[in-house]
């Protein structure tokens, strides 16, 4: 049972790498949206994108519980690019 438990927390792990390397491509598109908003003037808060991302993210998940779960993450996260990009 210590085998399959610790072959899982890999696989968490292996998941938790990509899921970083995924977060920090994003960060750097969203500084780079983050340019052209201010070249442009634009402001920062997009509420409609806000909620097309949170539908999109969450558009896979069937059981309640995981969808909210999932949409409380990308909130965070959604507010930590909205801070990248000021």
């Amino acid at each position: 049972m210590d085998n399959s438990k610790e072959n899982l927390r890999e696989q968490i792990d292996c998941i938790d790498s990509q899921i970083s390397l995924l977060l920090q491509k994003r960060f750097e598109c969203v500084k780079q949206i983050g340019q052209f908003k201010k070249q442009y003037g634009l402001v920062v808060k997009d509420e409609k994108r806000e909620l097309k991302v949170l539908e999109n993210v969450t558009k896979n998940f069937q059981d309640e519980s995981e969808k909210e779960a999932v949409k409380h993450i990308y909130s965070v996260i959604i507010e930590e690019c909205i801070k990248a990009q000021k």
